[in-house]
C-alpha cells in the first residue's frame, strides 16, 4: 500500500473546519427574526444600520428586507447617498383613516 500523502489531510481538515464554521452562522435565525419585525414600517427613520441593531441581523439582510418593503409601497426614500439610504413610514400607515 503506497503512503498516504500528508497534503490531502491538510486539506480535508481545512475543508471539514470550514464547513463547521459555515454551520455555525445564524442566518436561519435571522430570517426568523425578520419574519416576526412587522413594526418596521412604523419607524420614523429607517435605515439599514437603525433595523439591524433593533433586530440583531445582519446589515445584508436588512438591505433586501427594506428594498422588499419598497418595492411594496410600505416606506417610502427620503434621501438616498451612495451606499447609505435613508427610510420612512409612509403617511397613511401612520394615520389609519376610520368610517
Amino acid at each position: 500500500m503506497p503512503p498516504k500523502d500528508k497534503k490531502k489531510n491538510i486539506n480535508a481538515r481545512k475543508l471539514a473546519k470550514k464547513d463547521e464554521d459555515h454551520a455555525k452562522t445564524s442566518w436561519g435565525k435571522a430570517k426568523k427574526k425578520w419574519s416576526k419585525a412587522k413594526e418596521v414600517p412604523n419607524y420614523r427613520f429607517i435605515t439599514s444600520a437603525v433595523v439591524s441593531k433593533r433586530l440583531k441581523i445582519p446589515s445584508s439582510l436588512t438591505r433586501v428586507a427594506l428594498q422588499e418593503l419598497l418595492s411594496e409601497g410600505l416606506i417610502k426614500v427620503v434621501s438616498k447617498h451612495r451606499a447609505q439610504i435613508i427610510y420612512t413610514k409612509r403617511a397613511e400607515m401612520s394615520h389609519p383613516v376610520t368610517e
